[in-house]
């Protein structure tokens, strides 16, 4: 794919420019601390770095714990390299205390001297070039040799320049020549290996012209590919967190390139890409939790991100200064990719921050993901493809919650299978890879609730001809799901998944979810025993699962979840079952099994 902007020469750039900040900007940074945030942000960044330093386990940089302070496993990835020398760097420049310099110059050299880091050892992926880490090292070398110039002894320059060129790019121009997969992907890999070769080319337009520019051209071909798979009304089919890890690495090169020649991808008139940042802030929920649908932690720190500060400036949209405010990563954490810290490059002291309303119903038709919030109540619903990066076998599924308590969950990252989510499965198999459901039916109602229709049959080729997942949401109270199911000839086997980590009391087929206030599950008389099972994905989880008492052809299954105590009832008449809430009556087609053919060997 050809970009839509010419490769600049590297060496019409200012060599003298920084690719973050220029050096006065680097030596005015303690002013910066008469901003009650960085004021903060410097004391935090101190506490880690002394955390840091008690926690190191023998003479290994790259194994410290999960979360400072805390019981937590120990990990062993160069990742912690990147935490700890980035916060050097913001502490040296504030304090000039030799101790972080020093610290800095044994991680840079310990990096040049072991290849293996940057480089996969196994194959993974079928990867034969350069991987993740190779993308990272190749920002973390160049940032810390751009911030701290002539600091760094001539040596370790040298060493730093040489790592660039002769480990991180030349793995990465390796995987241009023996065709890697991730040079044309279109998700997060994709600005981690081309937006991080890109900063690496830009550090070298002195001491290696060529290389420079043969590396951006390569970059800046492998990017085109990642700018046109932006849904054009926002979203990211990896999820919240991925999105995250692709508008840090881009945002990454996309700074240093403007600054050193204008260009920025067209990234500031890229409507699409701005509701990217949009659909960040509608899918953190009320609790402060990311709807998690694709491969995304609920408890993830990898929810927002320093490089938002940019976008809020250059964009000049201050409720995204207030997003990253209000969502501001934990200093003690020392996993994932980006920290705190970085906002002292990316945050400009007093940055203006405003909170402005979120939508009560959107509906990202690209992705077909809906967020609704109420006053009190919220839910999200995923439909749309399933086979992409990161996605789960999860279509029809939703995550229900009311003010800060998350009531119907999703367990996250790795859980991938039907029957691990607020689904349903047909005949105990998953959901059909590569397949895609539709949104047909969302609107609001008077109540300032919701109706949604969901064609989800083509998630289920084999069993189901027809099947169609209903949503009433009544106001603020009920929720009204429906799943209506046409057999293909054979019994469907229809079985009901819910996922929850509050406790549960199962009362034939009445189920509370007890939170504050309970949440109270009205299942049909159709529904056979419950079964209430334990297991742990990211903390402890009840899995609640039932069949019907009689397998169908034909199912129409309707259960009523509240938080109140609506009158409810059921009935069915030719073929319609009618529910009534309150007084309010649904319809839903009914057919019952009398006209249906069964399949040899399925009476």
């Amino acid at each position: 794919m050809k970009p839509s902007w010419k490769t600049p020469d590297v060496r019409r750039m200012d060599p003298g420019r920084g690719l973050y900040l220029d050096r006065f900007e680097w030596e005015a940074l303690p002013a910066k601390l008469e901003d009650p945030f960085f004021q903060r942000l410097h004391e935090n960044n101190l506490r880690a770095l002394a955390a840091l330093r008690s926690e190191q386990n023998g003479g290994d940089p790259c194994d410290v714990p999960l979360w400072l302070g805390w019981p937590h496993p120990r990990r062993r990835s160069h990742r912690v390299l990147k935490n700890r020398i980035l916060r050097r760097i913001a502490a040296w420049w504030i304090t000039r205390e030799t101790i972080h310099l020093e610290d800095i110059e044994v991680l840079l050299e310990h990096l040049c001297q072991h290849r293996e880091i940057w480089l996969p050892g196994d194959n993974t992926y079928s990867i034969r070039g350069a991987n993740l880490a190779t993308g990272e090292l190749l920002h973390l070398v160049a940032f810390a040799l751009d911030a701290l110039g002539e600091h760094l002894p001539p040596e370790l320059r040298e060493s730093c320049l040489a790592a660039l060129r002769d480990i991180g790019l030349a793995a990465y121009e390796r995987g241009h020549e023996l065709g890697d997969w991730w040079r044309r992907c279109n998700f997060n890999w994709n600005s981690a290996l081309h937006g991080n070769a890109g900063i690496a080319a830009l550090a070298l337009r002195t001491a290696d012209p060529a290389t420079a520019n043969r590396m951006l051209g390569r970059a800046l071909e492998g990017l085109s590919y990642l700018l046109a798979a932006f849904p054009e009304d926002g979203g990211w089919t990896e999820g919240i967190m991925y999105s995250d890890t692709m508008i840090a690495h881009l945002t990454d090169f996309v700074i240093p390139l403007h600054r050193l020649c204008g260009e920025d991808l067209g990234l500031r008139g890229n409507p699409a890409f701005h509701r990217i940042l949009d659909w960040q802030r509608h899918f953190i929920a009320p609790d402060g939790r990311p709807l998690n649908f694709s491969n995304c932690n609920e408890f993830t720190q990898e929810r927002c991100l320093a490089h938002g500060y940019y976008w809020a400036r250059v964009l000049d949209r201050p409720e995204l200064a207030a997003f990253q405010e209000r969502m501001e990563r934990d200093w003690r954490y020392t996993a994932g990719l980006f920290f705190d810290v970085e906002a002292f490059w990316m945050r400009t002291a007093f940055q203006p921050a405003r909170e402005t309303p979120l939508d009560r119903r959107r509906h990202f038709k690209a992705l077909d993901w809906v967020a609704w919030r109420g006053r009190s109540s919220w839910l999200a619903f995923r439909s749309g493809f399933n086979g992409g990066n990161h996605n789960n076998l999860d279509l029809g599924h939703f995550i229900l919650g009311r003010d800060a308590c998350r009531y119907l969950c999703d367990p996250g990252y790795g859980a991938s299978e039907t029957a691990q989510h607020n689904a349903v499965t047909f005949r105990r198999k998953n959901q059909a890879d590569a397949t895609t459901a539709h949104i047909t039916h969302f609107e609001e109602r008077e109540d300032g609730g919701f109706e949604l229709d969901c064609d989800l049959a083509a998630c289920f080729p084999g069993p189901v001809e027809k099947y169609t997942r209903h949503l009433r949401m009544l106001g603020e109270d009920h929720l009204l799901v429906v799943d209506e199911v046409r057999g293909r000839r054979m019994r469907v086997g229809a079985r009901w998944h819910l996922q929850t980590r509050l406790p549960v009391e199962v009362d034939g087929g009445t189920i509370r979810v007890l939170g504050e206030p309970a949440l109270t599950l009205h299942l049909p008389p159709e529904a056979g025993p419950v079964e209430v099972g334990e297991w742990e994905h990211d903390g402890p989880l009840r899995s609640l699962s039932w069949g019907l008492v009689h397998d169908r052809v034909n199912v129409c299954h309707g259960m009523v979840l509240t938080f109140g105590s609506p009158a409810i009832r059921r009935h069915r008449a030719e073929e319609v079952l009618r529910v009534e809430i309150d007084g309010e009556g649904f319809d839903f087609a009914d057919p019952d099994d009398a006209g249906a053919t069964l399949e040899a060997g399925e009476r």
